[in-house]
């Protein structure tokens, strides 16, 4: 079970003021498609022919965990030339592969789970306040979507629970199964949907709550953002004080 610590990061937060829930019950969540069985067309749309982005883990900037916008093209069309199958046979059939279901197309709302290697935790929300893309996610990752019914709960403000959720207690998941298999994991399919909907979690489902307390997050994140650089600064400034001297090494 993964509670939240919001009381112990937000002392002004009481336990009773949470509601417990089942990450089924706040998300859809479904393992993205595999790319070889779509053509890049979606279902009753086909205006969106040819401009559908197939998100994988080299879509994102492993720096900020944006979209790769610049490069999703390139990347694409590097990633189909290299395919194993370039037969003409392949090439025929892969015309005849179905059309995107247009419910699989991503949008600002959803979260993506990487399930290959070390799981890692992308917001869309990030990505397309930048820029807005058709888009599908692959079968490297988990999407979770919120239900309809969580319309009046703070978006930005469950991506930040489940990036905490996926720092905190999915890698510690993956670490532990990663000694029981003898690192046979690290490779391939890490985390799986079932590993989600067994997770249960406690959040104050007043909208105005989760506004303020991501908001406070927000502002720790700022306030370490800058202790950082002090540090760095200090540690520049101190190596130059100090003026540190090696002997010439031998060659």
């Amino acid at each position: 079970m993964l509670l939240l610590l919001l009381p112990e990061l937000f002392p002004n937060l009481t336990r009773t003021e949470l509601v417990e829930f089942n990450l089924t019950d706040l998300f859809e969540i479904r393992t993205g498609i595999i790319e070889d069985k779509y053509s890049n067309a979606v279902q009753d749309n086909p205006d969106l022919t040819n401009k559908i982005s197939f998100l994988r883990l080299s879509s994102f900037n492993d720096m900020n965990g944006l979209i790769d916008f610049d490069n999703l093209g390139s990347k694409k069309q590097k990633s189909d030339s290299n395919r194993i199958n370039t037969s003409p046979e392949n090439i025929a059939s892969k015309k005849e592969n179905e059309k995107i279901p247009a419910n699989r197309l991503l949008d600002k709302h959803d979260f993506l789970i990487s399930t290959r290697g070390i799981p890692k935790g992308y917001s869309l929300l990030k990505s397309y306040t930048i820029k807005d893309i058709y888009a599908v996610a692959t079968h490297h990752f988990i999407s979770l979507r919120p239900r309809m019914k969580l319309l009046n709960m703070h978006v930005p403000f469950l991506h930040l629970m489940l990036e905490v959720m996926v720092k905190m207690q999915l890698r510690q998941l993956f670490n532990v199964r990663k000694v029981q298999e003898e690192g046979k994991i690290a490779s391939f399919n890490s985390i799986k949907i079932n590993d989600l909907s067994s997770i249960k979690i406690s959040i104050p489902t007043d909208m105005l709550e989760q506004v303020r307390l991501f908001n406070e997050y927000n502002i720790l994140q700022e306030n370490l953002r800058k202790a950082q650089i002090k540090e760095e600064e200090f540690e520049n400034q101190f190596n130059e004080f100090i003026n540190f001297k090696f002997p010439t090494m031998n060659k």
